[in-house]
């Protein structure tokens, strides 16, 4: 199965990474964020990726008891079907703004499987200023595919190391097309530090779209293209040669004027014409 949510991602319960699925961040009200006596709903979408029906109790946990309900507790998925669990939250009133109760829901499958997410819930006041910056998006590459794109195409593998972070609002979500992205267990939506994510894929798709939103539903599309990288070690390599080819150009140069220079200075000397009386 997977779990995810507009405001929290999703994972991979056979997997010991995180995989994001699409961005649904506009499907459903984007509420990490409440003033003391409002109430907050929190949107899980639970999807079986399993060839038959699935059994799913659902449970949520909170430090500061916010908690209200979460609907529905249990419920068979399908094949391939999607279920929505609404966890529901009311801050009280007499609750400090500056506040965050951590929220962890967990969908319980067959046997003793389980699967766990975590959202951040901060408590502000009503005049709390809204973030209108997205989210900052970094990457690096790992391997190349330059020369690598042809028929063998899939005989050959690269990776980017993705580092997401907002820090005014918190990280929501951060996905890519096409899906794949993966980031650790520890991620927690709405954090406000560092997120580190890995993508891989086969040189026949050189090319990824990573999208990152942060609790405001501010978004930030950045697309990662390895078909023209070159590594350090390549460029280092190409910049040795073109040395090295300048330094043959220079003593090539040098050998043909020191050539040139002696040919001279020998049609130039005098010659002397001894004889005996």
């Amino acid at each position: 199965m997977i779990v995810h949510s507009p405001i929290v991602g999703c994972f991979a319960a056979n997997k010991p990474t995180r995989d994001f699925a699409d961005d649904h961040s506009n499907r459903f009200s984007n509420q990490l964020y409440g003033a003391p006596g409002e109430n907050l709903q929190l949107h899980f979408e639970v999807t079986n990726y399993r060839e038959q029906a699935v059994r799913f109790n659902f449970g949520a946990s909170g430090e500061l008891k916010f908690l209200t309900g979460i609907n529905p507790a249990a419920q068979t998925v399908g094949s391939g079907q999607t279920v929505n669990v609404i966890v529901s939250l009311t801050i009280p009133s007499n609750a400090q703004p500056g506040l965050r109760d951590t929220i962890t829901f967990t969908a319980y499958g067959n046997g003793n499987e389980q699967i766990s997410l975590s959202a951040y819930v901060y408590v502000v006041n009503s005049a709390s200023p809204t973030d209108t910056w997205p989210p900052e998006l970094r990457h690096t590459f790992q391997g190349t595919c330059l020369g690598r794109t042809g028929d063998d195409c899939a005989q050959h593998t690269w990776s980017t190391t993705i580092v997401a972070r907002d820090a005014i609002s918190g990280l929501l979500r951060l996905s890519s097309t096409p899906i794949g992205v993966m980031y650790g267990n520890d991620f927690v939506s709405g954090t406000r530090q560092e997120v580190v994510a890995l993508y891989q894929a086969t040189c026949c798709a050189p090319r990824v779209v990573i999208n990152a939103v942060d609790a405001y539903g501010n978004a930030n599309s950045y697309t990662i293209d390895i078909s023209g990288y070159l590594s350090d070690a390549a460029i280092a390599a190409i910049v040795l040669g073109v040395l090295l080819g300048i330094a043959l150009i220079i003593l090539l140069v040098a050998s043909i004027v020191w050539c040139v220079r002696k040919r001279k200075e020998s049609r130039e000397l005098p010659s002397y014409n001894t004889s005996r009386n």
